[in-house]
């Protein structure tokens, strides 16, 4: 029996394995400074299918390789058949959000970079949207942690429970900060440690409450921990 669980654990370890790969998607950019659009909106159109919460979604960074470009210099555009779709802009931190496009045009869409091969690296993973507002509902926030297993079960063919679940997400500040958790007529302070970030357990109870998570300032980065 013992060591039919443990095959079992052994299994199912390997399987999330598989749906966390999955869920991130690298990418490079050929010689002439642009890749296929396919890849990143097949995952794009997989996440508005099954995600419920409105910070679920397709999480793009990009990173300079080269020293000498800064995230001003970084210009993207999107492309069909030759013509301008979008252009996309890089924020302070990286990140581009990337438009969902019918699946045809998806498919023979391609992602134009004005940076040479090896100068710039970009990583898609499905996650967390950076949070906006100082106050927002528990069960949104939480509710990608639902999305990101079924997500992970379409792409490996498998029932939802049979993925291990994913129960904490970090929120990370550039200083002190603190997090309110306030549900019914209770609340409960989290306080960043020294390396100011702040993790919370995943609860089904409190995201039935409607409860709330209040923010003494915006996270700077919001990541599920697997």
């Amino acid at each position: 029996m013992a060591k039919n669980m443990f095959i079992t654990a052994k299994f199912l370890s390997v399987l999330y394995g598989i749906a966390l790969v999955l869920l991130s998607l690298p990418a490079n950019s050929n010689e002439n400074g642009e890749m296929s659009y396919s890849k990143i909106n097949k995952m794009l159109t997989i996440i508005d299918e099954y995600a419920k919460s409105p910070y679920t979604g397709l999480i793009a960074t990009i990173k300079p390789e080269v020293e000498e470009i800064q995230f001003s210099d970084i210009y993207l555009a999107i492309t069909h058949e030759g013509k301008n779709v979008k252009n996309l802009v890089v924020d302070d931190e990286g990140l581009v959000d990337f438009p969902l496009l019918p699946v045809e045009m998806g498919k023979n869409a391609r992602l134009e970079i004005n940076q040479p091969k090896g100068s710039v690296s970009l990583d898609f993973t499905a996650g967390i949207k950076p949070i906006r507002k100082n106050k927002v509902a528990y069960s949104e926030v939480f509710g990608v942690l639902d999305d990101l297993e079924t997500v992970a079960s379409e792409l490996v063919g498998i029932p939802s429970w049979l993925i291990p679940d994913i129960d904490y997400i970090e929120f990370s500040f550039n200083s002190t900060a603190s997090i309110t958790l306030q549900y019914a007529d209770n609340s409960t302070v989290h306080q960043t440690k020294d390396d100011f970030n702040i993790q919370i357990e995943r609860n089904d109870d409190l995201k039935a409450s409607g409860a709330m998570l209040i923010f003494s300032k915006l996270p700077q980065k919001v990541t599920v921990i697997k």
